[in-house]
C-alpha cells in the first residue's frame, strides 16, 4: 500500500503477486492486484502527464477516472489526474451547473402541474398526463444525478441548495416507484412495465424479487 501510494507500482503489484499464491491474504491479495491492475490500465490507455488532449470525450473519460480513485490509497494517481484535469475542471463545473439548473426547473415544472396523482397511476392505458409527468420527473433526476456525478467525481461538495432539490427529486422518484409495484395485482404487466420505464431507470417490474421458497 505505502508503495502505491508513492508510485512505486511495480513493488507494489509484485508485493502482490507474492501474497496470491497462498496464505490467508490469497483472496484479498488477488482482487486487490486485479483492481489495481485496472487503474493502472486506464491510467496509462489515458496517456496521464503526456500532452493536454483538449478533447471533451477524453476529459469526460479523466473525469470518471478521478472520481473513482481512492484519496488515500490512489494518492499519486490522484493527484497526477487531478493536474490533467485542471484545463477541463471550469468546463465540467459548468456542465454540472446547466444540469443542476435544468434538474431545478423539470422539478419545478412537475410540482406545478401537481405531480402524479394515484390516478393517474390507476388509470388503465398511459394518459398523456401521466406520460408528460414521468418524462418530467425522469428528466429531473437524470440531469440531477448528472450535476451530483461530476461534483463527486471531481471530489467536491454538491452545493446546499442542490442538495436539497436532488434530494426531493430522488424521494418522489422512490415514492412513485414504490406506489406503482404497490399495484402489480392491480395493473396488467404490460402497463405496469410501461409506466415504471417512463420513470427511467430500472425496469422489468423493478427486477421482481424472488419469492421465499415455502
Amino acid at each position: 500500500a505505502q508503495a502505491w501510494r508513492a508510485g512505486q507500482v511495480d513493488r507494489a503489484l509484485k508485493a502482490l503477486e507474492g501474497m496470491r499464491t497462498s496464505g490467508p491474504w490469497a483472496g484479498a491479495a488477488t482482487a486487490e492486484l486485479a483492481h489495481k491492475k485496472d487503474l493502472l490500465q486506464q491510467y496509462e490507455a489515458l496517456k496521464i502527464g503526456q500532452a493536454p488532449r483538449g478533447d471533451d470525450a477524453y476529459y469526460a473519460r479523466l473525469l470518471a477516472f478521478h472520481g473513482a480513485l481512492d484519496p488515500e490509497q490512489d494518492a499519486y494517481f490522484l493527484q497526477a489526474a487531478a493536474t490533467a484535469l485542471a484545463p477541463y475542471k471550469d468546463t465540467a463545473l459548468r456542465q454540472a451547473q446547466e444540469a443542476a439548473s435544468r434538474a431545478q426547473a423539470a422539478w419545478a415544472r412537475y410540482r406545478e402541474n401537481g405531480g402524479i396523482s394515484g390516478g393517474q397511476r390507476l388509470e388503465s392505458t398511459v394518459s398523456p398526463a401521466f406520460r408528460n409527468q414521468a418524462r418530467t420527473l425522469a428528466d429531473a433526476q437524470r440531469d440531477a444525478q448528472a450535476g451530483q456525478r461530476v461534483y463527486a467525481d471531481l471530489k467536491l461538495d454538491v452545493p446546499p441548495a442542490w442538495k436539497t432539490s436532488q434530494n426531493e427529486i430522488a424521494t418522489e422518484m422512490d415514492a412513485q416507484r414504490k406506489a406503482l409495484l404497490d399495484l402489480r395485482n392491480v395493473l396488467e404487466p404490460p402497463l405496469l412495465k410501461t409506466k415504471l420505464a417512463l420513470l427511467g431507470g430500472q425496469s422489468d417490474e423493478e427486477r421482481k424479487p424472488t419469492q421465499t421458497a415455502r
